[in-house]
């Protein structure tokens, strides 16, 4: 893949630095996620990081975002869905190929804007973990209820609910390794909270599943490099 220079990739480098002091035992320098002998670039991270951002940036309804929470929830559902790839003979259920048409790509990503050559392979990627996150899980969660307890799942939410279970339990038995630089990972939910990047608005925002309630004022505490998406917009009477 290729690398571009730009302020977001700038702005992470002093979190990528302090990524390099990881123990024997941890993840390696340079590898955001490991599990199962498979790894997970941080340059890998961080380049789907900064062509999201790009894109999202453009649309100035939208609400932006940490940087360093859409970091960790990249790592983390790449983590996912390869756990999704493993589980998913067990119940019997198909993941889509690894080869994905250009078209779907650019379709599936539309409403954000232009898929180009430049970003295609980011898009692609993370197409790819969409994909097993969205059917995939429900089918698995689904199948598990209805072995469980002989009836079908109560709603799709309870599937979905289900369904992230296993997906954490085969990452916790498989001992998956998250790098410190992308936050703390919680092994018992899977979520990937704080690092250096939310400093100001860790207090609050640690922990939460919806980054969306980090408050816009919150956002204005962080530098714009730390910020993805749109301007911070002023609030009346501010």
């Amino acid at each position: 893949m290729r690398r571009r220079t730009s302020l977001v990739t700038a702005a992470l480098t002093a979190l990528l630095a302090a990524g390099c002091g990881i123990t024997d035992e941890g993840a390696r320098p340079g590898v955001a996620v490991e599990v199962d002998g498979q790894t997970l670039p941080l340059s890998q991270v961080d380049q789907a990081v900064e062509d999201y951002c790009t894109l999202l940036a453009t649309h100035e309804d939208e609400q932006p975002v940490p940087t360093s929470a859409v970091r960790a929830g990249v790592a983390r559902d790449w983590a996912r869905a390869v756990a999704v790839d493993e589980i998913a003979p067990e119940y019997d259920v198909d993941v889509p190929s690894a080869e994905i048409e250009r078209s779907f790509v650019e379709r599936s990503w539309s409403m954000l804007g232009e898929v180009t050559d430049d970003n295609y392979e980011t898009f692609e990627w993370i197409t790819w973990i969409q994909l097993r996150l969205s059917d995939p899980l429900l089918a698995i969660g689904q199948k598990a209820i209805l072995e469980e307890t002989g009836q079908p799942a109560a709603s799709l939410d309870d599937a979905q609910v289900r369904g992230y279970d296993i997906v954490h339990e085969w990452l916790d038995e498989h001992d998956w390794v998250v790098n410190p630089a992308l936050g703390e990972l919680d092994e018992e939910t899977g979520a990937i909270t704080g690092d250096v990047l939310s400093v100001p608005v860790s207090g609050e925002a640690r922990g939460r599943d919806d980054v969306r309630d980090v408050t816009p004022e919150q956002l204005a505490e962080l530098p714009a490099g730390q910020r993805c998406g749109p301007a911070v917009q002023a609030q009346p009477g501010a």
